[in-house]
């Protein structure tokens, strides 16, 4: 599935019923052999399902990596939680989800047994391609595998529109970036330096294909220059395109946008000029 080393997939394993018990975290076994024994020494706890409690429980595993071995200072190390329950738990699972996600842990759930509530387990991930139940076929355990693998190893997406993918259009108080991939996208589009403003990104929804950015003009720095031949305005700004949610991948693209806005139209508001021009949407090296 994935290959298991030190600088490679490291997994930890939690148990929970009423209350969660660590086997072993991050750092212990370092190849598939030793993974492999690890989890064969696991015994099954009964008892009532507490999910939100776990999940608690999970975050300080994820925030602790002293202790743990998460690696959650490293940029190009995806944390990930994969959930196994049947979805019927006796806590509220949701808002410990909702704060694993927020601490950049991408959430996986796969359902078991005979009565599994797909609802609860679909809250839990906060989408429902990232939920899966009962693996017993192949396509089934295939479709869980390369979900996995798309958040834990980053995929490269083929560009589908645009000389490099990305379709620029300039309006009269802002500029819209437009890129089309030929497989799901499932990272984010956004303005450098400014990923923490909401207006700056943008991230497809239901493993779109597709992902639009419209940056206001007056907004998300974008860099104005009157020139003089021609006359007019030039507005400028670098984005990128981030193939996985929360780490740097070599495949990421940056785009230089340009829309310039010729002197002679007077009809914009604010002072922003007509019959504007997207000038590129060229690579940038990085």
């Amino acid at each position: 599935m994935v290959d298991i080393g030190r600088d490679k997939t490291q997994i930890a394993v939690m148990q929970y019923s009423s209350y969660t018990r660590v086997e072993f975290g991050f750092n212990l076994n370092q190849d598939k052999e030793k993974l492999n024994a690890a989890l064969e020494k696991i015994h099954h706890i009964s008892g009532t399902t507490r999910t939100g409690k776990a999940l608690d429980k999970a975050l300080q595993l994820f925030k602790h990596g002293e202790i743990s071995g998460a690696r959650v200072n490293q940029e190009d190390v995806a944390q990930i939680a994969v959930v196994v329950s049947d979805g019927h738990s006796q806590d509220d699972p949701v808002p410990h989800a909702q704060r694993l996600r927020q601490a950049g842990v991408q959430l996986l759930a796969l359902g078991i047994g005979g009565h599994i509530n797909l609802r609860e387990l679909i809250d839990i991930t906060g989408d429902e391609t990232l939920t899966f139940q009962n693996l017993t076929t192949q396509a089934s355990l295939d479709k869980f595998v390369s979900q996995f693998k798309k958040i834990a190893v980053g995929e490269h997406c083929e560009f589908s529109r645009g000389p490099h993918g990305a379709e620029i259009i300039c309006n009269s108080d802002s500029i819209s970036i437009g890129v089309s991939t030929v497989n799901p996208f499932y990272g984010h589009l956004y303005v450098i330096g400014q990923y923490h403003r909401s207006e700056c990104v943008a991230t497809p929804r239901n493993a779109s294909k597709q992902i639009q950015l419209t940056i206001p003009l007056t907004s998300c720095d974008v860099q104005k220059q009157f020139t003089l031949s021609p006359k007019g305005i030039m507005f400028e700004t670098n984005v990128i395109l981030k193939y996985h949610p929360h780490y740097n991948t070599y495949k990421d693209q940056v785009f230089n946008v340009q829309c310039f806005y010729p002197e002679k139209a007077t009809k914009l508001p604010k002072k922003l000029l007509n019959n504007r021009v997207a000038i590129s949407d060229r690579l940038v090296d990085h």
